[in-house]
């Protein structure tokens, strides 16, 4: 709220209490009054011993919420185009009335007028405000510095497409991500970009919520990883190719005993990333031996330990098809003193543009984008059907 509107100063209460205008309910007085403009204004006294600060300023905001309510004369009909919804959903669900409206609706309604009272405390039109967007953005690991750098640039990209994107990032358990998207759906969202998390098993209940916001008109974008029975747009990384473009560089320096070592294969990415690596020996005309193969690895002493055996197994060259992965092989090196590229080549993945080693690079930017405006596309009302579609973008060797 705008300062003009709110009483300040003592002598501003003064005037009010001298003019008879306040009302008195036990430890809460309210003022009202009108200021130089003859616009209405009001002041708020809390006792101390009601409550503490932060209570006392809550009490205080849905005080001047409903005051602004009565004032700007906020109606049914308003709050009903608002929602989308006939005026008398509105009063079923305002009044408290029985109804048979699902929760994400009487959610809806309840959040509009909320919105509709504070847009009108402060000033703004809701209703004659341009039309926006809002997605929600939900991806396991806050830690990887290319994940955080994609989260920041796609809220900034589909902001400067008019549209706000709200971020969950919910760790790698599939419990926590389930209550990310629930959340986002009964705040009502417009749509979800979804990046799953690397634990999400075939017949899991995270699958039937995404499965169900489907069912009620939501939108998803997969991002990076797929879902087992989930048809929606799906946006990533050529993961198979990132393993041939590996091999076929290792391969052209001579390495014939190439290994891998990647995530869970439980993982979309780490079992594409794999099987790229598969095809790469194949079309080199190298033999796959399961010696070469690490999976499995989450942590960089994993990793670490992974790269031990395949050095104890003979390998000249190792894919190392994940940061984690690749920080535990460097971490190995360093401390069995081996020289690189010298005694052991290695092809690392997302690391930092600053890495000793070469590695393969996502183009989490462009990825970013082409999920935001798929999502967009999504929300447009068109007659016309469009059925989901895969987006590979091809990473390149740093």
């Amino acid at each position: 709220m705008k300062k003009i509107n709110t009483l300040k100063k003592n002598y501003e209460f003064s005037n009010v209490i001298k003019r008879g205008n306040y009302h008195v309910k036990k430890q809460i007085i309210v003022y009202i009054t009108k200021n130089n403009k003859n616009k209405n204004i009001i002041g708020i006294a809390i006792s101390t011993k009601l409550c503490n600060a932060v209570n006392r300023n809550k009490i205080k905001r849905i005080i001047i919420i409903i005051f602004w309510g009565f004032i700007v004369k906020i109606k049914v009909k308003d709050i009903a185009k608002a929602a989308g919804v006939s005026t008398t959903a509105v009063s079923l669900v305002l009044n408290g009335r029985p109804n048979r409206l699902s929760e994400t609706t009487k959610e809806k309604i309840k959040r509009i007028a909320t919105e509709l009272a504070f847009q009108s405390a402060c000033g703004d039109d809701l209703l004659n405000a341009p039309d926006q967007h809002t997605i929600g953005l939900v991806v396991p690991d806050n830690q990887d510095p290319y994940m955080l750098d994609m989260i920041r640039y796609l809220q900034t990209y589909a902001f400067s497409k008019g549209c706000i994107a709200f971020a969950c990032m919910t760790g790698t358990g599939v419990a926590y991500s389930r209550a990310a998207v629930s959340a986002l759906a009964r705040k009502g969202v417009d749509g979800l970009i979804y990046l799953p998390p690397q634990e999400l098993e075939k017949e899991d209940h995270l699958i039937k919520t995404l499965k169900t916001l489907q069912d009620q008109g939501i939108p998803i974008v997969l991002l990076d990883c797929a879902v087992y029975s989930l048809f929606c747009d799906f946006v990533s990384s050529d993961n198979k190719y990132a393993g041939r473009l590996a091999v076929d560089a290792l391969h052209r320096q001579g390495h014939t005993k190439i290994g891998c070592i990647t995530g869970p294969l439980t993982l979309y990415t780490a079992k594409m990333r794999l099987q790229g690596y598969r095809d790469g020996l194949s079309r080199n005309q190298l033999p796959i031996e399961s010696a070469l193969i690490q999976t499995g690895i989450r942590t960089e002493d994993e990793g670490c330990i992974a790269a031990k055996t395949l050095w104890q197994n003979g390998c000249t060259a190792i894919f190392a098809a994940s940061p984690t992965a690749a920080m535990g092989v460097l971490q190995f090196t360093q401390e069995n003193n081996i020289a690189l590229p010298s005694e052991l080549s290695v092809i690392g993945y997302d690391l930092p543009k600053t890495s000793d080693i070469p590695f393969i690079r996502q183009d989490m930017h462009h990825m970013a984008e082409l999920a935001v405006d798929l999502m967009l596309e999504r929300l447009e009302p068109s007659d016309d059907a469009i059925p989901p579609r895969n987006f590979y973008l091809t990473p390149e060797l740093i």
